[in-house]
């Protein structure tokens, strides 16, 4: 039972999404979109729900969303959601910030 847990906590551990991953694929969409290094970071409040389904023909694993900052459009720093979603929790497919 206890070899049971313990794969069980690693495939957890090892299949988990990172929301660095998303924050750095849109800051490289919005940065080539702006001409200009454009840099979010995320915040601790990172949610992540399993989707598991298709959307169209692409396997879409998780979705990933949270708030982050954002440096580089304006002179301060602002405070943004954003929703990123992940096919093999990995590799994001496709990224949003919603604005305020």
């Amino acid at each position: 039972m206890k070899i049971l847990h313990f794969l069980l906590i690693n495939l957890i551990i090892v299949n988990t999404a990172y929301a660095s991953v998303c924050t750095d694929y849109l800051s490289e969409i919005y940065s080539s979109q702006y001409g200009k290094k454009i840099e979010l970071t995320q915040k601790n409040n990172e949610h992540i729900d399993k989707l598991e389904d298709y959307i169209g023909n692409r396997f879409v694993s998780s979705v990933v969303y949270g708030k982050a900052r954002i440096r580089g459009l304006d002179k301060r720093q602002k405070t943004l959601n954003y929703a990123c979603l992940m096919e093999n929790d990995k590799k994001p497919l496709w990224g949003y910030i919603f604005s305020d």
